[in-house]
């Protein structure tokens, strides 16, 4: 019995640790998310990513596989300094495309579920 419950929290906490590091992985901040933000020509990659228009390299494809989760969960697994990246990058985003923005919604959160906690992402509110 003792063992199980070794195991349970074993696998428990390697879970955890795997999300922590996908989410430090998705908010690097050795990523200059400006560099990506403002150049038009990068942006559309990610965006063509996105949309399942072109082919995803590494990055756009961590963001894409996250984004459905990061709007169902108010950023549920992020810490303090992942919702400040959020925050900056969902504002600045949606000020810079914000067409690109009403798709990402139309794809990602079709029922309009999560549009409320988009709101709380935008200001950078923990879930």
């Amino acid at each position: 019995m003792v063992f199980i419950k070794l195991a349970t929290l074993l696998i428990m906490s390697t879970t955890i640790c795997i999300a922590d590091e996908e989410y430090d992985r998705l908010f690097d901040p050795d990523i200059d998310v400006d560099a990506v933000l403002d150049n038009d020509r990068v942006l559309n990659a990610y965006m063509a990513c996105f949309f399942d228009e072109g082919p995803c390299a590494e990055r756009p494809k961590l963001v894409k596989s996250k984004i459905r989760e990061v709007l169902e969960s108010t950023c549920g697994k992020c810490n303090e300094r992942h919702r400040q990246r959020l925050k900056y990058v969902l504002n600045k985003f949606i000020e810079r495309r914000p067409e690109d923005w009403k798709r990402i919604l139309e794809i990602y959160d079709p029922e309009k579920a999560f549009r409320g906690n988009v709101e709380k992402l935008r200001q950078g509110l923990p879930p």
